[in-house]
């Protein structure tokens, strides 16, 4: 009896261990399938972009990045409040999507293709800077009609650099990333403005005066003119 006793416990034991290290072992098998990993940007976009956009994909105000393993993840997914619970590897998530989606090989299937992400993530979560994430989401998001990128979408509606741009300007552009049909400024004006006029106060921008604008041509009076047809349909 002893001995089956001692059986059981050891099997039991090494059961434990395999379930706890099953997480960690999918995730570097994840990573390992994606083959090189991503370079942390060293050419960061002002703090005033990366703050807002960090906080629109919610992060902190902070912006800290939170340290997260496999298990993390893991508890989280099976909680009770899994999106709140991941809110705050968002940035990262979008990060490691458009990087995967770059540097795609094979027909990998959908459930590879998560692992990968999540696994990316996590580990853009842990060793890049959050001004880092937040650079490398904005230089591969797309701003609608045919623009990718946060300096070609400046050039693309304002003809500017990012640098130029005004704390209105960059609004508009920053919540194309959240939904470049739902939030186009020659398409959906009003809309745009409404986001914009939300997401101002984290750009810096100073408190208003007088009257709200209430047309998106007062509001952002370097918006170049819709391109013709680029609204159709």
């Amino acid at each position: 009896m002893r001995r089956i006793a001692r059986y059981l416990l050891v099997t039991v034991a090494v059961l434990g261990l395999v379930v706890a290290a099953l997480p960690y072992g999918l995730y570097c098998a994840a990573l390992n399938s994606l083959g090189a990993l991503p370079t942390e940007p060293t050419h960061l976009y002002p703090s005033r972009v990366t703050r807002a956009a960090w906080v629109i994909n919610g992060g902190t105000a902070t912006m800290v990045t939170r340290d997260t393993g496999p298990w993390d993840l893991l508890l989280a997914f099976t909680s009770d409040r899994p999106l709140e619970q991941t809110r705050h590897l968002r940035n990262a998530s979008i990060a490691a999507r458009y990087w995967r989606l770059g540097h795609e090989k094979g027909d990998a299937s959908t459930l590879h293709r998560h692992l990968q992400e999540a696994a990316l993530a996590l580990w853009i979560n842990r060793h890049w800077s959050a001004a880092a994430i937040v650079t490398s989401g904005l230089s591969n998001a797309y701003y609608g009609h045919g623009t990718q990128g946060l300096d070609a979408a400046a050039r693309r509606y304002f003809d500017l650099p990012v640098s130029e741009l005004q704390p209105n300007e960059l609004a508009i552009l920053l919540n194309l990333t959240r939904g470049p049909s739902r939030f186009d400024p020659w398409c959906q004006p009003q809309r745009a403005l409404q986001a914009s006029l939300q997401l101002e106060a984290i750009l810096g921008a100073e408190p208003r005066i007088g009257a709200v604008p209430v047309s998106l041509a007062d509001y952002a009076l370097r918006l170049r003119p819709a391109p013709e047809g680029s609204c159709a349909g």
